[in-house]
């Protein structure tokens, strides 16, 4: 089969397997058998192809899902109805569906078996020449597996292979992917000088590829582990730069993720001062570009969480301080003044914590509602002051 032929082969072949697959996706396990005897056209690279893009899809939502549809490729991979040529085929179906049965035990926790089945798919990859950057991806796998199981050198073994496969055949996207899995595991080895080495190679990476989602990340990585090492200023830089990037982005989650991790780690040693300095070193920056909404729901979320963990009132106390400073030099809208104006009547005098806690809860949602409308103004319904907890 030509080239040409090959890929009009996977056009008609995805056009013809999607309707099917989903439609043995949408029944019951016990019913799909029976579905595939009426339909034996059904039994075709196209639909079975589809069906671990499913299975791929279903893997943070249902592992079982992914482990379901795996089982159905596999149990049909030798009935297919396949070209001889090109020969790789039914191959590529069988150590495709292993890797996705492998990553759905890895969700699971099931690190031995995960393993297991994540080497055999790396195997059966490397049977065929044409499939040796899917072999890569097995690779980086088997090394994450192997990482949960803290066999540390094993891992690295399997990705300095899947890494040289992916220069040599220029998969940059899955070269990003495995130099910071590389820099993970040397995290978990306390390796931080290694490991934002491996950040920093990363970063030029996803910089060529121009992700502007994965820099932030990557930076975040950087700061993180640089905090680590004592190094405060490069750790409040790549924070601050990290959360810009966030909020621009409006990856609030990770905004959430950062504040957390942060004031834990310096929790523990500490020194939540140093994590507040570090973390409100975004604010400023964002006044600056004129984000005002945006500083002032950073700022809030920032101090929701310290006040999460340290149970500091005085935390909160300051956030009314910085914000209410905001207030007089910047234009701020008129809802989020009196989302503002709640927060510091809430906690002013001698609230409880638990209150405090429900204060900010309520006017970090409110901002971030109004952060991600793009249309009409949110208003911001002020809720009872909860003065019975006083």
């Amino acid at each position: 089969m030509r080239v040409r032929e090959y890929l009009q082969f996977l056009s008609d072949e995805a056009r013809s397997g999607e309707q099917a697959a989903t439609a043995l996706a949408s029944v019951g396990v016990a019913d799909r058998d029976a579905l595939l005897r009426n339909h034996p056209d059904w039994r075709r690279f196209g639909t079975m192809r589809a069906l671990l893009r499913k299975a791929h899809e279903a893997l943070d939502a249902d592992p079982l899902v992914t482990l379901e549809l795996a089982a159905l490729v596999l149990a049909n991979v030798d009935k297919l109805l396949l070209p001889e040529r090109p020969t790789f085929l039914r191959q590529l179906l069988a150590a495709l569906a292993r890797k996705e049965r492998a990553n759905a035990l890895f969700m699971q926790g099931h690190l031995e078996d995960a393993l297991e089945v994540a080497l055999h798919a790396a195997e059966l990859f490397a049977n065929q020449p044409v499939l040796v950057v899917e072999r890569g991806s097995a690779l980086v796998l088997v090394a994450l597996v192997l990482r949960g199981l803290k066999r540390f050198e094993d891992a690295e073994a399997a990705l300095n292979e899947a890494i040289k496969i992916f220069a040599e055949h220029g998969e940059a996207r899955r070269y990003l992917d495995a130099i910071q899995t590389q820099a993970m595991i040397a995290a978990d080895r306390d390796a931080w000088p290694r490991a934002r080495e491996l950040y920093l190679r990363a970063f030029a990476e996803a910089d060529r590829l121009d992700d502007e989602r994965e820099k932030a990340r990557i930076i975040e990585n950087i700061g993180a582990i640089s905090l680590e090492m004592g190094d405060l200023q490069t750790a409040n830089e790549c924070l601050a730069r990290a959360l810009v990037e966030m909020t621009r982005l409006r990856l609030t989650s990770e905004i959430q993720r950062i504040a957390w991790n942060v004031a834990c780690l310096e929790r523990e040693r500490g020194n939540v001062d140093v994590a507040l300095t570090a973390l409100c070193g975004v604010y400023p920056k964002l006044l600056e570009r004129g984000l005002v909404a945006d500083a002032m729901a950073v700022l809030v979320d920032i101090h929701d969480v310290v006040v999460e963990i340290t149970g500091d009132v005085a935390y909160a106390k300051s956030l009314c301080s910085k914000l209410t400073i905001t207030m007089g030099r910047y234009d701020v809208p008129a809802n989020i003044r009196e989302a503002i104006a709640y927060l510091q009547k809430s906690i002013a005098g001698r609230p409880p914590l638990a209150a405090v806690k429900r204060v900010l809860a309520t006017v970090r949602r409110f901002l971030h509602e109004v952060l991600a409308s793009s249309s009409s103004p949110v208003s911001f319904t002020a809720p009872a002051l909860p003065d019975v907890d006083r």
